[in-house]
């Protein structure tokens, strides 16, 4: 019997990639765990710093991630970019390019939660403004749709990444688990991850014959900053118990677990995954 060696699922080795959204948060831990793999990381962001409300060390992303180069060469850079703009996204991978020389990863990241900033978090429909759609629609809707669109042209006019497959590039979108199940008080944050879901679908299909694999991950509720006007309004201790209590597992995400699931879809161990829906949830969607 034919015995073949499986490859290192978790090398991103000499692989480029952009995370947005990564000056805190999930894309702080991606860009973390990217690095770690191999990968060299474009962070983008609208600012480097973290907001003030971000637990852990102030220091820049990329500025972390160069520090910890063995070799002392920099595997970052930051550039600024403002995801609900054409021009800015465009512009990004532009540099990514100029920098690295390609583009193989795209992480889709960067997002909002503007439910969270209209008076009382997770508000009913009947009390939601319009704008909270406005902007909820223009980043997590059309930011994912900008970053997809440019990623993937830049990903046709360069070489395949090598390898028997021909792989040409690895798209990333953060999802959520609103965008498969409702959750009361996120009319506009749920119709945003649904779109990011549909979208994901849509984007693999047209590019499943160019060998550029797009997936979707659909995280529970991870503690991350986007959960810091839930934990103001309820007390920390409380926000967190509660929202532990809605997973099977018995706790809320962490960023870790994300990240690894980021690493996965961007590696050999998902040569033939495209248009899925990766669930790391703590068994909330299994209920």
């Amino acid at each position: 019997m034919a015995t073949s060696v499986l490859p290192h699922i978790g090398s991103l080795a000499g692989k480029i990639a952009i995370v947005t959204g990564s000056s805190s948060g999930l894309g702080r831990a991606i860009s973390l765990a990217y690095a770690a793999s191999g990968a060299s990381v474009v962070c983008a962001d609208l600012s480097p710093n973290a907001p003030e409300s971000s637990p852990g060390p102030r220091i820049p992303t990329h500025e972390l991630l160069n520090a910890q180069s063995a070799n002392g060469k920099p595997r970052s850079i930051f550039v600024e970019c403002d995801m609900t703009k054409a021009a800015s996204v465009e512009a990004t991978v532009a540099r990514a390019v100029q920098e690295f020389g390609r583009l193989d990863i795209m992480v889709n990241n960067a997002g909002i939660l503007a439910e969270a900033k209209a008076g009382k978090v997770f508000p009913r429909i009947q009390d939601t403004p319009e704008s909270v759609w406005d902007a909820d629609m223009a980043v997590n809707g059309k930011g994912v749709w900008l970053g997809c669109k440019y990623a993937i042209a830049q990903m046709l006019r360069q070489e395949p990444w090598g390898g028997p497959t021909g792989d040409r590039g690895w798209v990333i979108n953060m999802c959520s688990i609103v965008g498969l199940v409702g959750f009361s008080g996120t009319s506009c944050y749920s119709a945003t991850k649904g779109a990011v879901l549909q979208m994901t679908k849509a984007v693999a299909l047209e590019c499943a014959k160019d060998r550029i694999h797009v997936n979707c991950i659909n995280p529970g509720f991870t503690d991350t900053n986007m959960l810091a006007p839930l934990k103001a309004e309820h007390g920390t201790e409380k926000a967190e118990s509660m929202l532990a209590a809605l997973h099977p597992w018995g706790r809320m995400g962490r960023m870790e677990d994300i990240a690894k699931m980021a690493v996965f879809l961007a590696g050999d161990g998902a040569g033939w995954c495209t248009g899925g829906a990766y669930v790391v949830d703590g068994g909330y969607t299994a209920q």
